[in-house]
């Protein structure tokens, strides 16, 4: 149980980095949580990056992986900790 919830918290982290990334890339931000906010999220960006090109000049690899941590969250996470919690009963 504490490993699905590991996993759960981390996405939550992830989603949160790229929130705060988006809103940040708005205003042209560079502070001390730019560098950070780009090495945690770059890895996962970079996948969608490489397949969706941008339209209209503006990137939508965040709003798609959002879209696949949503799912990951409702899916998959959510029926393991379904099963996790029946074995423990």
């Amino acid at each position: 149980m504490a490993l699905v919830m590991l996993v759960k918290f981390s996405l939550y982290i992830v989603m949160v980095a790229v929130f705060i990334q988006v809103i940040a890339s708005w205003f042209t931000f560079h502070g001390p949580m730019t560098p950070v906010l780009n090495s945690m999220t770059r890895p996962f960006l970079r996948m969608f990056q490489r397949r969706i090109p941008p339209i209209g000049n503006v990137d939508l690899s965040p709003l798609f992986l959002l879209v696949v941590i949503q799912l990951l969250l409702i899916l998959p996470i959510a029926w393991l900790e379904a099963n996790v919690a029946q074995l423990f009963r």
